[in-house]
């Protein structure tokens, strides 16, 4: 008897939506803070950055393309070097003042706007 009382139950993968939600939802209102911006920022060791790669590249190619580009974190040790203003921030704190231009792959001073910097990863 309790098997088949089982077997008839019914679930539904659904959500609930409050009438407080809905009403934000129809007037579309965010109903998530979008500010401040946050920016990822990887950490590694001397020598240890991540390295992408298509599977068809040759491995010397890679390997002195890697060589010659900074990373975000390398850069940042040149920017301190070139931004007397950036040197008492840390890491973490450097979007706050400094931009990020990936293809460039430089920081420069930021002009208006805010962002936090968090640490994402950091390699052994």
């Amino acid at each position: 008897m309790k098997k088949d009382r089982l077997m008839k139950l019914r679930y539904y993968d659904c959500r609930y939506v409050s009438p407080c939600e809905a009403c934000w939802k129809i007037f579309m209102f965010d109903i998530h803070e979008k500010w401040p911006s946050v920016m990822r920022l990887a950490l590694h060791l001397e020598g240890q950055q991540l390295v992408r790669f298509k599977e068809n590249q040759k491995l010397q190619n890679v390997v002195k393309y890697h060589e010659s580009v900074a990373t975000m974190f390398l850069a940042w040790f040149v920017a301190n070097q070139e931004y007397n203003e950036g040197r008492h921030l840390t890491y973490t704190e450097f979007p706050s003042k400094f931009t990020y231009n990936p293809d460039k792959r430089i920081w420069h001073p930021r002009k208006k706007g805010f962002q936090i910097g968090r640490l994402i990863s950091a390699q052994k």
